[in-house]
């Protein structure tokens, strides 16, 4: 939970103008995002969704996507070390070995599918947290109880 909030407080939208004009910064918080919703988030939360989720509804859809295929490679990959940053700038390229094993073919990761990965992961997650939250407390609206 801490890792979340710290997350939010540190990389949301109000701060992007920041993060986005240094190098390391935006590379940290690459970093962060990277841990935060494909190692941290697919082996528990992101699994839990698929089960709970409607059979044909979106989010069912979007949390299979993060949790199989091409992201995860990259999650297995990330997790193990087996990738590096390729070329300069801001938004450089990720070079990655396929499923994180050190004899997998090698595979690029742009900055644009990258965020869009991440887009996903924190939509679906915040509407869930959201779905969580009210279902343990929900909402008390005044003159009901």
């Amino acid at each position: 939970m801490y890792g979340e909030l710290a997350h939010i407080l540190t990389f949301a939208e109000r701060y992007f103008v920041e993060i986005y004009s240094d190098d390391s910064m935006n590379h940290a918080a690459v970093l962060s995002a990277n841990y935060l919703y494909f190692v941290y988030t697919q082996d528990s939360y992101l699994k839990a969704i698929v089960s709970a989720s409607p059979r044909h509804g979106p989010s069912k859809a979007v949390s299979k996507f993060l949790t199989t295929g091409e992201v995860w490679g990259f999650r297995n990959a990330f997790a193990h070390g087996q990738w590096r940053y390729v070329g300069s700038g801001r938004h450089p390229d990720i070079e990655y070995r396929e499923d994180g094993k050190k004899e997998g073919r090698i595979l690029i990761l742009t900055p644009e599918k990258l965020q869009l990965w991440h887009w996903l992961s924190r939509t679906v997650l915040g509407l869930w947290a959201a779905r969580i939250a009210y279902l343990r407390q929900p909402i008390q609206h005044p003159g009901h109880s």
